[in-house]
């Protein structure tokens, strides 16, 4: 008799054939009946693998080391030291990027000097980098050197503004000798803030803040080098950098490292006080200078229509952001050629070739008291035949335009009346000082005296040997 064949039996109780040809009953499934099993899925002819063809789950986790580590699935281990070592990945990417980190939190500072002459709207231009809303309200006049503040969050990057209003012109210009250092002059951003509608004194302060900045410059520089300081070699070959390094006037343009900004306010008042041709020399005349000192000039302006006023507002804080405050500037209102409309651009965006030649040639014209003064002033600041040539013609189309009296503030030492802040106690140690200081200065004096009569003897008595 033969044996018939038979076939092993299936995990899930597949058909098997027996001696006598009959089909043996299924053999049930381990997990044929438990609910959410493979075997109770449509399509599925597989159950669950017994407990011991269970894969063991591994993990692996990065160490203090930086090598991986796996370990099996379980529990959680109750070594201090093993959970002290796992890291997350937020762990090793902040160990890996911690220089970037460190360098992005750093806030970008810059301390912005606003200068000018009296009453020509350098508080409203420091209200205007602040705040976002129109200032229709002429605010309280400024004392002395003024401090204020302004932050902007810009991606990883934090940018403060340290913002110091001179006030006083001219008069309290030592202050600003006094604030700048050589420890924070690589962070100094200056803005000329001017009258438009006084065109004599327009340009001679617009030389003399000029010049300021120039000589402080000069003096912390040299401070800084003595010292074995990069910073004014550093300083210089950013502003050139910026300017353009491969730009056609490069050579002839005044760098001082300091990043300048111009404001010409009272745009308005000047429109309707210029003819056309007066219009065109001040829009010339001030593209020449800024394009020799390196300046970023805007000219503003105050307009019945509101909606003008806060465009304007606008322009101009997205113009000082971009020096400030680390914005993105827009170039859609930037004006160079139109006298008519207020002049707009960033050093290094204009040439000589295009500003052209003085639209006024005055040779052997004869100057009045007030410019021959302002001429001698600035010979003797820059001694720069160009800007010499341009002041002749400008003074020769605004000869003509009265600009009312001086300022007090083009003074150079302002006589301050302290008598209504009088304080017995420090009025009487004062005088005392005083008093003091004196006797000293008569003593060095009397000494000095003594010292010559004995030098006098003394050559006198060689002589007669």
């Amino acid at each position: 008799m033969s044996e018939s064949p038979t076939s092993p039996t299936g995990v899930n109780g597949a058909n098997s054939s027996t001696a006598g040809g009959q089909k043996p009953t299924m053999r049930p499934s381990m997990t044929q009946n438990r609910p959410g099993s493979a075997s109770r899925r449509p399509g599925s002819s597989v159950g669950r693998p017994t407990s011991s063809a269970v894969t063991q789950r591994r993990s692996v986790v990065v160490t203090s080391g930086g090598s991986t580590t796996s370990s099996s699935g379980g529990p959680p281990s109750s070594n201090p030291t093993a959970s002290r070592n796992i890291k997350t990945l937020w762990d090793v990417i902040l160990e890996t990027k911690k220089d970037v980190i460190a360098s992005n939190s750093d806030p970008v500072e810059s301390n912005v000097f606003v200068l000018g002459g009296e009453r020509s709207g350098k508080s409203s231009i420091v209200h205007r980098i602040l705040k976002r809303e129109y200032i229709k309200d002429r605010p309280e006049r400024s004392t002395a050197l003024e401090f204020t503040f302004g932050k902007k969050d810009e991606g990883l990057k934090t940018y403060v503004a340290n913002i110091w209003e001179l006030a006083g012109g001219r008069s309290l210009v030592k202050l600003l000798k006094e604030t700048v250092t050589a420890e924070n002059i690589h962070t100094m951003i200056a803005v000329i803030v001017l009258d438009l509608t006084k065109p004599m004194q327009l340009f001679e302060d617009f030389i003399y803040f000029q010049y300021i900045l120039s000589k402080i410059t000069e003096d912390l520089y040299s401070v800084l080098k003595q010292k074995g300081s990069d910073i004014p070699d550093k300083m210089i070959s950013r502003a050139k950098k910026r300017f353009g390094e491969q730009h056609e006037d490069i050579e002839k343009i005044k760098f001082n490292g300091i990043q300048t900004i111009f404001v010409g306010t009272s745009f308005d008042k000047a429109s309707e006080k210029y003819n056309p041709l007066q219009l065109k020399q001040l829009n010339q005349t001030f593209r020449f200078l800024c394009h020799t000192f390196s300046t970023s000039p805007m000219f503003m302006g105050i307009y019945n229509d509101m909606k003008i006023n806060e465009n304007n507002d606008s322009s101009f804080r997205n113009f000082i952001n971009y020096f400030i405050l680390g914005g993105k500037l827009s170039t859609s209102d930037f004006n160079l050629k139109d006298p008519v409309k207020p002049l707009k651009v960033i050093c290094g965006k204009d040439s000589y070739k295009n500003i052209g030649n003085p639209p006024v040639q005055s040779k052997s014209l004869q100057l009045s008291e007030k410019p021959k003064r302002i001429k001698e002033k600035i010979m003797k600041m820059f001694g720069d035949k160009d800007i010499e040539k341009w002041f002749d013609s400008y003074q020769a189309m605004f000869a003509e335009v009265d600009e009312g009296n001086e300022d007090d503030s083009n003074k150079e030492v302002m006589d301050l009346n302290f008598s209504e802040y009088a304080e017995e106690v420090v009025d009487e140690m004062k005088s005392k000082k005083d008093f003091e200081f004196d006797q000293y200065l008569k003593m060095v004096e009397r000494d000095k005296k003594q010292k010559m009569l004995v030098k006098q003897q003394q050559e006198a008595k060689q002589q007669k040997k």
